[in-house]
């Protein structure tokens, strides 16, 4: 938040010491991909940008930050460069640290112009993983089977029953959590695991009864989180009709 600001207060001190027209019209984001949405340590996450503005654009910031936790470890990355013309057109190489927490992270990017308007601060979202060392969801299915893509149609009045196995050197939690479509928590299930290596979910977790929901969730998440930090999840879409 520090770094983002400081983008901010950086871009209207550029405008109060020069004088710029009165336009009002945002920078637009024309391409945003990533090469490789799921990572290891040692790999470079490459970013392909475009942006355009009708008038003059003078800064692009892009920056990943950790979205499943504050823990010390979490990888964090800023770069912040000047630009000049209409358009902007680059690609961003940034080298996934040996100490990345494994885990979601978010990769944000964006342009102002010179008068200070800025671009939608685009987002997508990248998985770094630590093989051998981070913790795995093994098998993990559900009763009626979920799918991570495509449509989950459900009704009100269904349960799902889990199995599968969470596994890890020192295991911390597992957490299934139900959601909005403002990604709100609506209902979670915490188990607390107090370091144990292995997690039967057909045996330890929660039969989910919908009937007993106050709002219906858009989506599920399954996460294990072992005691350093880092993480492993499964999300899935849902989709309720009467």
């Amino acid at each position: 938040m520090r770094k983002a600001g400081a983008f901010i207060l950086f871009c209207l001190a550029l405008v109060a010491c020069s004088k710029v027209s009165d336009d009002q019209e945002r920078p637009e984001i024309l391409r945003f991909d990533i090469t490789n949405a799921v990572l290891i340590p040692g790999d470079i996450l490459e970013v392909h940008v475009e942006a355009s503005d009708n008038e003059q654009l003078i800064q692009s910031r892009i920056r990943v930050l950790s979205a499943f936790t504050k823990s010390f470890g979490a990888w964090n990355a800023v770069q912040v460069s000047t630009l000049s013309g209409k358009t902007f057109s680059t690609a961003f190489a940034l080298i996934v640290p040996d100490s990345a927490l494994a885990g979601l992270y978010s990769v944000g990017f964006q342009v102002v112009d010179e008068r200070g308007n800025a671009s939608i601060d685009s987002l997508q979202y990248i998985t770094i993983r630590q093989p051998g060392i981070s913790p795995e969801l093994i098998d993990f299915t559900s009763t009626p089977f979920l799918s991570v893509s495509g449509t989950n149609t459900l009704t009100s009045n269904d349960s799902l029953i889990f199995s599968g196995y969470a596994a890890g050197d020192s295991l911390a939690n597992v957490k299934i959590e139900f959601k909005s479509n403002s990604d709100v928590n609506i209902r979670e299930y915490v188990y607390q695991l107090e370091g144990a290596k292995f997690w039967d979910f057909a045996e330890s977790a929660d039969t989910v009864r919908f009937s007993e929901f106050q709002s219906l969730p858009a989506r599920m998440v399954v996460r294990v989180t072992d005691r350093v930090g880092h993480q492993d999840r499964i999300s899935f879409p849902l989709k309720f009709i009467n």
